[in-house]
């Protein structure tokens, strides 16, 4: 519920757990349990956030391509580079992908080649890769 709550920008890097820690299950133990996520230079990050709390439930949470973080620090900085989109009425998957630069290009197999874009635009989205910096 934490990205339902917040949104994308401020809710995706709390919602993410670097380091948790819980009891031990097994009985008569009580020992803590520290994990703590290692992640590899790249990272992908599943964004299919349904929020149930709306009247006709179970839909998916859209958003501006501005409102992803474009930096994540997962024990190391990360810095985005493409979203995968999916747009419902035709079923179809499209990737938004962030330069260096910050500019966005989308990429979509059914159109006659990369499109430049804005960061307004709004898109579903299923999931952000990210790179370590």
């Amino acid at each position: 519920h934490i990205i339902i709550d917040k949104g994308f920008r401020e809710g995706l890097p709390e919602a993410i757990d670097v380091c948790r820690t819980w009891q031990c299950k097994i009985p008569g133990c009580g020992a803590t349990v520290i994990e703590t996520l290692d992640c590899k230079e790249t990272v992908f990050v599943e964004l299919d956030i349904r929020n149930c709390r709306e009247e006709k439930g179970n839909r998916t949470l859209g958003c501006q391509l501005r409102d992803i973080p474009v930096k994540l620090d997962l024990g190391k900085a990360y810095r985005l580079i493409g979203i995968i989109a999916f747009i419902p009425d035709m079923k179809h998957f499209v990737a938004h992908c962030r330069r260096r630069n910050g500019e966005w290009v989308e990429v979509d197999d059914l159109s006659s080649g990369p499109q430049r874009e804005y960061d307004d635009v709004k898109v579903i989205p299923f999931g952000a890769l990210y790179i370590s910096r």
